[in-house]
């Protein structure tokens, strides 16, 4: 019975590599030349070195041989012809290994040598080198390759890149976008900085877009020059969505992404390093920028200083680079601010900033923003890492002035600002107390605040808090002792004010603020506050990771 299944297991294999073809070689390199490389890719099997058809190396360290496919390929084996000379020429032979993109697929060890010999590889690539172990000359009289070509699938559609940039440059940036995959230095296909650390390359798609993959070409060079290739990280507006790190980078090598953004940045991970890449294409979806409400109008903008004028941010043109002159700019300052106004008090329920696309060292000055309307904060972005390009806040307050203003000593650069909502008297909602659940219209002394309220909270459901007072006054007229009551909006963030009075569970607890919370712990007193009856305190998470409790 076993050698029944070995039998069909050996017949599998061999109609699995019976569809093969002789796959080209070309583009030959050698560490070192005593005959050309290309004599190892000319078509001739002689093996004597009479028929001068036997590439050789110099005697030396681990000298090399390689060659390259025309595109990706899988190479299911490879067959090497020696050069047949006597048994002291000979050990020469002895101790190689083949590599597929400098990655190991076959090698051969023995003191005796082979005339012609076929290596099992089963390696995607398109680089195919043989390498000596020792020190030694390198004789090939002929390299064969068998495989197929690789199928290069990608998932959802390309998306054009443009507007690029990098670190330093050799040469320019665009050759990584200008569509010619030509991977070799003579082609000018090849974007290349200096050598330097941590090198990046970025360029941004036309608008928002879901980015599923990457697919990078990388320059095809020397084992020396290879070794630059070794760590790598993609980066969506500078959050890390994919990395490779390995000996040998791959050729042309695809990387999951799934990150929404609109940078793409490649950067090499090392002390002292060239970043070459000779096309870079991205795959996904445009981003549906849908919106709630109307489009407002803004209007009588003013900013915390002035490089570039504020009305810049609100002229309708969505261009988010300098050169467009569509971006508004302050100086650096602390806590720089820009805001404008709506034709009349509205209900905003969101706000979308285009956010000046530019350099990693640039785009840094995007990290810690927060949105207000009439002085009061509705959202907030803070990242250690990545910047926003183009985003969307929830915000559901009633007012007029929107102000977007920076939490650091920075620029604030914003080259369209977008306001959605309706006009109109704020909505008259009346919550009961503990329930978060709407009940009917406004009454006498009592106020309510811009929102919809989502119903109940459940044991470790994610909902928000936004606290009303029922007395009629603001947050800063409170007295310790008025009564208050709660509501959950459906945004999903925690928006509450810093009262200090009295409730029945005690005082409040304000260390939350733009941040998502569970109903978490259940209760004997039969209310909480924007939970359901049965449950108390509520404790969040905020987007940086921290954690506190709202209610106490």
């Amino acid at each position: 019975m076993q050698r029944v299944f070995r039998a069909l297991l050996l017949v599998s294999i061999l109609c699995s590599f019976s569809a093969a073809i002789r796959l080209p070689l070309q583009a030959c390199r050698q560490s070192s030349t005593h005959t050309p490389c290309h004599r190892a890719i000319d078509g001739n099997t002689n093996q004597k070195w009479s028929g001068n058809s036997c590439s050789h190396t110099n005697m030396q360290n681990k000298p090399w041989w390689q060659a390259n496919t025309p595109r990706l390929a899988h190479f299911h084996t490879v067959r090497i012809y020696n050069r047949l000379c006597g048994p002291g020429c000979s050990s020469h032979q002895n101790n190689i290994v083949i590599k597929v993109d400098g990655v190991p697929c076959a090698s051969y060890h023995s003191s005796h040598y082979f005339s012609v010999k076929t290596f099992h590889c089963n390696r995607v690539g398109q680089i195919l080198e043989i390498h000596s172990t020792v020190r030694s000359y390198l004789m090939l009289c002929e390299v064969q390759a068998f495989g197929k070509w690789a199928s290069l699938a990608h998932t959802g559609h390309r998306i054009p890149l443009s507007d690029c940039r990098q670190s330093s440059t050799h040469t320019p940036c665009r050759r990584a976008i200008d569509n010619n995959l030509n991977q070799h230095w003579s082609g000018k296909s090849c974007a290349h900085t200096k050598r330097q650390k941590n090198p990046w390359w970025q360029a941004n798609t036309n608008r928002l877009a879901h980015i599923k993959q990457v697919r990078i070409y990388t320059r095809l060079c020397t084992p020396p020059c290879r070794v630059y290739f070794r760590h790598i990280v993609v980066k969506v507006d500078g959050h890390i969505c994919a990395r490779h790190k390995g000996v040998g980078l791959g050729s042309t090598i695809t990387l999951n992404c799934d990150s929404v953004g609109q940078v793409v940045e490649i950067q090499a991970m090392a002390k002292k390093t060239y970043l070459m890449l000779c096309e870079v294409q991205v795959f996904g979806t445009y981003a549906s920028l849908a919106h709630k409400g109307a489009l407002l109008p803004l209007k009588h903008c003013s900013q915390s200083s002035t490089h570039t004028p504020c009305a810049r941010a609100i002229d309708g043109k969505l261009a988010q680079h300098f050169t467009a002159k569509s971006c508004s700019h302050t100086k650096m300052q602390t806590k720089p601010w820009w805001q404008a106004k709506t034709i009349k008090p509205a209900f905003i329920q969101q706000v979308r900033i285009y956010a000046r696309l530019c350099g990693p060292v640039c785009s840094r000055y995007l990290k810690n923003i927060i949105v207000k309307v009439d002085g009061r904060v509705c959202a907030s972005y803070h990242s250690t890492a990545g910047y926003l390009s183009t985003r969307t806040f929830n915000c559901n307050r009633y007012g007029s002035t929107v102000r977007i203003e920076s939490t650091a000593k920075t620029y604030l650069m914003l080259c369209e600002v977008q306001v959605f909502g309706r006009y109109g008297r704020k909505p008259p909602t009346h919550i009961e107390p503990g329930t978060g659940e709407e009940t009917g219209t406004h009454e006498t002394g009592t106020t309510g605040e811009s929102g919809s309220p989502s119903g109940h909270g459940e044991t470790g459901e994610v909902v928000s808090f936004e606290r009303h007072c029922i007395d009629g006054h603001d947050s800063s007229e409170h007295k310790l002792g008025t009564s208050w009551t709660t509501k959950v909006p459906a945004e999903g963030y925690c928006y509450h004010y810093s009262c200090t009075e009295k409730s029945e569970a005690g005082p409040v607890s304000v260390d939350c603020m733009d941040a998502s919370g569970h109903c978490v712990k259940p209760s004997s007193e039969g209310t909480d506050f924007a939970c359901r009856s049965g449950y108390t305190s509520c404790s969040c998470v905020h987007r940086d990771g921290r954690t506190g409790i709202i209610f106490s």
